[in-house]
């Protein structure tokens, strides 16, 4: 409730966007939500990604069940007001399974870890969605998005996956259970890989419009008429 009332405030403040579906409080609403969360288990995993904290099993407990426990409350409420496409509905689906799987075995520690950290990316996603299609200047956010996103989803899971497969057989998983969690790995891999090459071709894309009307401004400057000493003087 308090989220809706803020996307309202919030809707009264920014300018139009130029998608009708992007002025509704239930598509900010939810984005304001998902970058709390993606806030929240951002700090807690990469604080245990980054630190030799003897009790990061716990912290990671509580940054992996508060992940599912949105990721399934999201895939129902986004589904029922259709803000998810096909695509979207994979990923979540994907997520939970890999949350869940994670969660019931309590690891392995290092692998859920760089998976949870992966929500860095979601912060500047989730801000720049409410931005964009509004007349707002986005590459700033576009460039940290692309940045984090090539950051922590591409490279450091692309590494972990390749690691995992390394030594497929972490300690407490059953043979299946740990061929299961490696394929969800390389499905999840390929994803981030396909998103983040469409994330590059846009960011480029982008910046080289920017470039053009840029250019396209100064010539303008360049061919008004200056004014005359004549026209001076007589104004």
């Amino acid at each position: 409730m308090g989220c809706r009332v803020l996307a309202h405030r919030l809707l009264r403040r920014l300018p139009p966007s130029t998608h009708r579906e992007e002025n509704r409080p239930a598509f900010v609403g939810q984005k304001l939500l998902s970058m709390g969360k993606s806030m929240f288990v951002s700090s807690l995993s990469n604080f245990a990604l980054w630190t030799s904290v003897e009790d990061r099993g716990v912290v990671l407990e509580i940054a992996g069940k508060h992940f599912v426990a949105f990721e399934v409350a999201d895939l129902i409420l986004s589904g029922a007001h259709e803000l998810l496409d096909v695509e979207h509905v994979l990923h979540h689906i994907l997520h939970i399974a890999l949350g869940a799987i994670l969660i019931h075995h309590c690891g392995p520690a290092r692998t859920s870890a760089v998976l949870l950290a992966q929500e860095t990316s979601g912060i500047f996603l989730n801000c720049l969605a409410i931005m964009r299609n509004r007349g707002m200047g986005t590459m700033p956010v576009k460039i940290l998005f692309a940045a984090s996103f090539l950051t922590w989803r591409v490279w450091f899971g692309t590494r972990e996956t390749v690691a995992y497969w390394s030594s497929p057989d972490p300690r407490g998983y059953s043979r299946p259970a740990s061929y299961l969690l490696g394929i969800s790995l390389v499905f999840g891999t390929a994803f981030q890989w396909y998103w983040g090459t469409r994330i590059v071709r846009l960011v480029a894309r982008a910046a080289t419009t920017a470039r053009r009307e840029s250019a396209a401004y100064a010539y303008e400057d360049c061919e008004a008429p200056q004014p005359t000493a004549a026209t001076r003087s007589s104004t």
